[in-house]
C-alpha cells in the first residue's frame, strides 16, 4: 500500500487557502488602510492593515480621543503606497506625562507569508516522510 499524495490532504489544501488569504491581504494593503480597534478595560488594542504591513497597536487608557468598544474603517488612498513592508519591528515608547506606555508590532506581509510557507513545507516534509514509513512497514 502506498501513501496518498499530497494534494489529497486537507492539511495541504487548508495551506493553500491561508496563503490565498495572506496573499489577498497583502494586495489590498497596498491600496487601501484597514482598521480594527478594540477597547478593552486598561486599553485601547489597534490592528491596520496597510502598505504592505500588519501592524497591532496597544494605546493606553489614558490617551484623549478614546472610542467605543468597537470600530472598524477603511480609508482609500491619501498614504505612502509601497509593496514591501518593514520584516519585523517592535517598539515600546514612554508617553508624557502620565508615563503611560505605547507598544507597537509591525511585520510585513511578505514576511508573514515566508514564514508561513517555511513552517507549512516542513509539516508537509514532516508528514509525507511519516506516511511513507508507515506505507512501507
Amino acid at each position: 500500500m502506498s501513501a496518498r499524495p499530497i494534494h489529497r490532504w486537507k492539511s495541504f489544501w487548508l495551506g493553500v487557502l491561508v496563503l490565498l488569504l495572506l496573499g489577498g491581504s497583502w494586495v489590498r494593503s497596498v491600496g487601501h488602510l484597514d482598521e480594527v480597534a478594540v477597547a478593552v478595560r486598561t486599553s485601547k488594542v489597534v490592528a491596520h492593515w496597510a502598505s504592505g504591513e500588519i501592524a497591532v497597536t496597544r494605546y493606553p487608557r489614558k490617551m484623549r480621543g478614546w472610542i467605543p468598544e468597537f470600530e472598524w474603517a477603511t480609508v482609500n488612498g491619501g498614504f505612502e503606497r509601497q509593496w514591501v513592508g518593514t520584516p519585523f519591528y517592535f517598539r515600546t515608547v514612554k508617553l508624557p506625562p502620565a508615563g503611560a506606555r505605547l507598544l507597537s508590532l509591525r511585520a510585513g506581509h511578505w514576511f508573514l507569508i515566508l514564514i508561513f510557507l517555511m513552517a507549512w513545507a516542513s509539516l508537509l516534509a514532516w508528514r509525507l516522510r511519516r506516511m511513507k514509513r508507515l506505507a512501507a512497514g
